[in-house]
């Protein structure tokens, strides 16, 4: 998918009060309901001179996805959305971790349930 593809998915949910590990939920949870191979990274991310610890990130392809990092280093300047790998100051440091996710978890984060095939 390309960047504004999953930030036409993901960019409204970014007005719930979720922090990191709550949002990779929802990522993940569409991701997989799209059928859509992505790895869900438990780590670091050191981010003009900021240390955010731990912190949960979706990565597929070369890009990251990571709506919560500004709400913790409080920097506007920090990215946010869904960005190249490549194209941040930003250093995510972590592994792959098994996250998953019921439809009533996914339903209690949103307020919303999904029906039928993502596309």
């Amino acid at each position: 998918m390309t960047i504004d593809q999953l930030k036409f998915l993901f960019d409204p949910y970014d007005r719930y009060a979720l922090e990191c590990d709550g949002f990779t939920k929802v990522v993940t949870y569409v991701l997989r309901r799209a059928g859509l191979h992505h790895l869900v990274m438990s780590g670091i991310c050191v981010c003009n001179g900021v240390l955010v610890s731990p912190h949960l990130w979706v990565e597929i392809d070369n890009l990251i996805i990571d709506y919560r990092l500004r709400m913790w280093i409080r920097d506007e300047a920090a990215p946010h959305g869904v960005f190249p790998k490549a194209n941040t100051n930003c250093s995510y440091t972590g592994k792959s971790i098994e996250l998953h996710v019921s439809d009533e978890l996914f339903e209690i984060l949103t307020d919303k349930t999904l029906h039928g095939p993502i596309s």
